[in-house]
């Protein structure tokens, strides 16, 4: 299989797994569709098994298949980072790092850690992709990125990946600056359940927290809101929407300090677990991926040092 099993079969296999078309894997990959074909059943061959199903409509992988996809997507991406390092590398650089990070992690930690990286190592080559921790978590899974900033969801996820925590998060229910409960002094839970609300996907720790809160106090799912993974979209809606939303702290404290948004005076019943360092379990990490962590451990030390010291002046500013 090794030396008949080749990177253009192993390319193929990924597309047509991802666009589920051979007239699509066919433009993407700027072949005929007939060479699509014959690439498919020379692996279909080599391996002895079907590994996708025709239709009229497209092709949907077999179980086969899809560990045969799986693995084919796996290698592509491997592949395109040593690339991507033997580049970098002739150009005198340090190699590359792919990182993926919870949006909880931008206000501070992870531009931070950038900036004292960068310092250390400016020609390394550094991408950067935000999205949800599950979302992560399976680009973790799927190799496109080298390492997480994010939490786990799952407590079955230990056995798959490495996590070290790193910082706390304190949610803030908050709303618009013109909201009719923006003046109030107190707030009941219960009283926000009819009020329209922004909500991350389903599978997100923080929308699984509010269902919680909700189902402490005998009410269901929330029968009024808008669904977005995009945290600049939640903060425009709840700004001129007269909606509500739930975020870290971190992500709505600068509009709430320029007044434009409003923390809504009301109690959660549960905390979000801590965010910190995901990697894939038993998978050897770069110099590259080290020196990020290393680099991530410190400066999430001086953030908690930080808000020591701000709670220690809020207390002493009140006495």
């Amino acid at each position: 299989m090794l030396s008949r099993l080749r990177a253009k079969h192993l390319n193929t296999l990924e597309v047509l797994g991802r666009v589920e078309s051979m007239r699509a894997a066919a433009n993407e990959l700027n072949v005929t569709q007939p060479a699509i074909t014959k690439l498919l059943k020379d692996v279909e061959d080599m391996l002895g098994v079907k590994l996708f199903e025709r239709s009229s409509t497209g092709i949907t992988p077999t179980p086969m298949g899809q560990a045969v996809v799986e693995f084919a997507r796996k290698t592509v991406s491997d592949v395109e980072r040593f690339a991507g390092l033997v580049n970098n590398l002739k150009l005198g650089g340090y190699g590359s790092l792919k990182i993926g990070t919870i949006m909880a992690s931008m206000p501070a930690l992870v531009p931070r850690a950038l900036k004292t990286l960068k310092a250390e190592r400016p020609l390394m080559t550094i991408n950067l992709h935000a999205a949800t921790s599950n979302q992560l978590l399976d680009a973790l899974n799927n190799r496109t990125i080298d390492m997480a900033v994010a939490r786990l969801t799952e407590p079955e996820q230990n056995a798959q990946f490495d996590f070290e925590p790193l910082l706390e998060e304190e949610i803030w229910v908050f709303a618009g600056a013109d909201h009719p409960l923006a003046q109030r002094d107190h707030i009941e839970l219960a009283e926000l359940f009819h009020e329209p609300w922004i909500l991350q996907s389903p599978m997100s720790p923080l929308r699984q927290l509010l269902q919680r809160s909700f189902a402490d106090i005998s009410m269901n799912a929330l029968p009024n809101w808008i669904e977005t993974t995009s945290i600049f979209a939640t903060l425009q809606i709840v700004r001129h929407s007269g909606m509500i939303a739930a975020l870290p702290r971190a992500i709505v404290e600068e509009g709430i300090a320029a007044k434009d948004l409003v923390r809504l005076p009301v109690a959660l019943s549960y905390e979000l677990t801590r965010y910190g360092i995901v990697t894939l379990k038993d998978t050897a990490q770069t110099e590259n991926t080290r020196l990020f962590a290393s680099v991530l451990r410190e400066t999430a030390q001086e953030l908690i040092q930080e808000r020591h010291l701000g709670a220690a002046d809020v207390t002493s500013n009140d006495g």
